[in-house]
């Protein structure tokens, strides 16, 4: 061991061993943080949806010519599905009628995007909702619970 150290105070500063020191620390720092990220977060991307449980099934129609035509299913199409045998319940989805955008800005450089609603009948919630509200000019919906 002493004949390293002679070997690397010939050729090394102490300043510079300290700055190697300070990065091989900075770098086992990122090495664990990620580790333990990876560790907490893979739990949760592998718990199976609990939004849309295994009874559910979501029908979207096959858009063809670049979106010319009807893309949402008719009345005909939508009683012929609820006449099938595997079909319990049936319900739409219904796209909000306002625009929503996203953004953020950060040091002077924005970013902005469209945010798309839809909503589902009640009877596919599980949440009741008279534990929620919302009033007219209000820019959030409150938890009554």
């Amino acid at each position: 061991m002493k004949l390293i150290w002679q070997l690397l105070r010939q050729h090394v500063s102490v300043l510079q061993l300290a700055g190697f020191l300070v990065t091989n620390l900075v770098g086992v720092a990122i090495v664990l943080t990620a580790v333990q990220l990876y560790r907490d977060v893979t739990p949760a991307l592998q718990v199976p949806d609990s939004f849309l449980d295994n009874d559910f099934i979501i029908l979207t129609k096959e858009v063809e010519g670049a979106g010319i035509g009807k893309t949402s299913f008719t009345q005909t199409e939508l009683a012929e599905l609820a006449e099938q045998p595997f079909t319990e319940a049936l319900g739409e989805f219904t796209p909000a009628r306002y625009s929503v955008m996203g953004g953020i800005s950060l040091a002077g450089i924005g970013m902005r995007t469209y945010l798309f609603f839809e909503s589902v009948p009640d009877r596919f919630l599980d949440v009741r909702s008279d534990e929620w509200g919302f009033e007219e000019g209000s820019e959030f919906v409150s938890d009554h619970s």
